[in-house]
């Protein structure tokens, strides 16, 4: 005899199936939840290191202004050094403050910022601070140079735009004009290079300066 082959009616395997899904999304749902709160916490974590570099930011940017009108320069620690909480135009306005202040502190602060070596004055004519054995050597070769001479006496200066950024913004280049009391405008120029360095990590640096024509 030939056995007659039992079919299932369609409604007992469509509730076959939906118990099969029922017992996969039970099987899935601690996994899911894991997977909900990992995200969440890293969402929160980036949220909070966000935050962070904000506060940091701002705490920077705070002492850089109050001391902007002040007779010192703002209290800097090493984390603040990097990259990630100073940028070119800042690295640019601490110093030019120092200057303001006074010549050999501009030298100290500008010496500061420069990477180490090299000849005092590259194949452009631009003074690499970083070739000076210290602040003093520094302040007289700006001294006894006619182009220089105005920065032992800055009474103003003023940043025209913003910084030129090349090299896929590994390096700027900030064009200034300064004045002594009383005297005209002159142009003046310092170029940065983004730096890896031991301590902070990558840091701007200012690899040279460099000012257009005599002391007016």
């Amino acid at each position: 005899r030939r056995r007659m082959k039992q079919v299932q009616p369609p409604m007992m395997k469509l509730g076959m199936l939906l118990v099969a899904c029922r017992i996969c999304a039970a099987a899935l749902q601690p996994v899911l939840k894991v997977r909900a709160l990992e995200a969440t916490h890293q969402r929160t974590r980036a949220a909070r290191m966000q935050l962070d570099d904000d506060a940091l930011m701002a705490s920077l940017r705070s002492r850089l202004s109050a001391s902007e009108t002040g007779t010192e320069l703002p209290v800097l620690g090493i984390e603040d050094m990097g990259a990630a909480n100073m940028g070119p135009r800042d690295v640019v306005e601490l110093v030019m403050r120092a200057f303001v202040l006074d010549a050999t502190k501009g030298c100290k602060v500008l010496m500061g910022f420069t990477p180490k070596g090299g000849d005092k004055e590259d194949t452009l004519g631009q003074v690499q601070p970083g070739a000076f054995t210290d602040p003093a050597r520094l302040r007289d070769f700006f001294g006894g140079h006619d182009r220089y001479r105005t920065l032992l006496s800055v009474a103003e200066w003023k940043c025209m735009g913003s910084p030129d950024m090349s090299d896929m913004s590994r390096r700027a280049a900030q064009k200034l004009l300064i004045r002594r009391d009383g005297a005209n405008w002159e142009d003046f120029f310092l170029n940065l290079q983004l730096v890896d360095t031991e301590v902070v990590g990558k840091r701007w640096l200012i690899t040279s300066v460099y000012k257009q024509g005599n002391a007016n």
